[in-house]
């Protein structure tokens, strides 16, 4: 076993902010609530935000709104993406269609887009993958030229985008909808927790009519959190990510629950964690700038006049992404990973099926992930450089 593993993805976590999860928790946790929905209000310019104990729940209760006020109309999914969305949608009891993605963009593909429009929806659930800001403004054009009925909801999925922008705006905060996770894993951390925000009128007076029934969670998982933060070091994660049944780093399909409010404790490490942020962004766009210039062809754009990215995660397209992967142990151990493996309609387990997904069926077996966070060192950008050349020259032979 490597005594060095580094992580794909890193929150940035202090004992701080476990003492202030901890403190919200014996404290009932109101004010640490009050200092987050605050800083989203300010930050985001939302008119109504309801904290939740996930991304997931979030986005369930967004669906829930948009599919009570077009009743009988689907929610438009995009078939590549985190399987929370499938979580979500089932939790939410709503009808689901499918739109593809574009490999090369990550952006929707356009086309089949516009024909699930055009058959009628009642939102659509737009994904700002691993950071890379989807393209607002062509899909608001898009919903504002549909073929028939009130226009669709855009429920603006950005919980990867933490740190991504449009025109110096945060993602997250141009959807009707905007939703945000707080998770492990995520750009900005409680340990768990997530948001609901209403940016426009109508969102907003949907939102309020379901904060009533929103009540808080009383699981914040310290424990959890306090493992999240201890683990956080190379040396250490070593142990965990060479236990194969722990399925660290793997996409794990997660059974739906009724949505909740945000635990006190994640609120109060969260309220903690606002601060560490935007250092983090900074050093994550640094390193993904750097690993870009290795990455050549592969590289994925960030298209749009404005367009900011977070990179959570720093995605690459290759040839053979799982052929490479899993020819490539020093690629895993220093936090290289593949994308979702399945595209969501062919995801076993889920009640939502659908016909053929090319773009989706495409980055399923090309895309890979690279770390970009601030715990990579100087020597673990040299050695992700080297596996990319060596990549690189594997390409050329073929």
């Amino acid at each position: 076993m490597s005594w060095r593993y580094q992580l794909p993805v890193y929150s940035p976590l202090s004992l701080g902010a476990l003492l202030g999860g901890l403190g919200a928790a014996l404290g009932g946790g109101d004010r640490a609530r009050r200092t987050v929905e605050a800083w989203i209000r300010e930050r985001y310019g939302a008119r109504q935000v309801l904290l939740t104990d996930s991304g997931t729940s979030a986005l369930a209760l967004a669906m829930g709104a948009a599919s009570r006020r077009a009743p009988g109309k689907p929610i438009l999914l995009p078939s590549y993406s985190c399987y929370d969305l499938v979580t979500a949608a089932m939790a939410a009891a709503v009808e689901v269609a499918w739109y593809d993605i574009d490999p090369g963009t990550l952006q929707p593909d356009w086309t089949s887009l516009q024909e699930g429009l055009n058959a009628g929806a009642a939102a659509v659930v737009l994904v700002h993958h691993y950071g890379i800001p989807a393209d607002l403004a062509r899909v608001r054009g898009l919903i504002a030229a549909r073929a028939h009925g009130d226009a669709p909801l855009l429920i603006e999925d950005a919980a990867q985008a933490i740190g991504g922008s449009l025109d110096g705006r945060p993602l997250g905060g141009f959807g009707d909808f905007g939703v945000l996770s707080f998770g492990r894993g995520k750009g900005l951390t409680g340990g768990g927790g997530g948001a609901l925000l209403a940016n426009g009128r109508e969102a907003g007076d949907l939102v309020a009519g379901l904060a009533a029934d929103v009540r808080p969670s009383g699981r914040g998982g310290l424990v959890s959190t306090g493992a999240q933060w201890l683990l956080a070091r190379p040396f250490l994660y070593a142990v965990p990510a060479s236990l194969p049944f722990l399925q660290l780093g793997a996409t794990v399909f997660r059974a739906p629950h009724s949505p909740r409010g945000m635990a006190a404790a994640n609120a109060g490490v969260l309220a903690r964690t606002i601060p560490l942020q935007e250092s983090e962004v900074q050093c994550r766009n640094r390193n993904a700038s750097r690993l870009l210039r290795s990455a050549g062809s592969w590289s994925i754009p960030v298209t749009g006049p404005g367009a900011g990215a977070g990179y959570l995660r720093l995605p690459l397209l290759l040839p053979e992404a799982v052929a490479v992967l899993r020819e490539s142990p020093e690629a895993r151990r220093l936090g290289i990973m593949p994308g979702y493996p399945v595209p969501l309609p062919m995801l076993p387990g889920s009640p939502f099926r659908g016909g053929p997904a090319p773009g989706a069926e495409s980055l399923a077996a090309r895309l890979v992930t690279l770390p970009v966070h601030s715990l990579l060192s100087e020597t673990d950008l040299v050695r992700i450089e080297r596996v990319l050349e060596a990549w690189a020259t594997r390409a050329s032979r073929d």
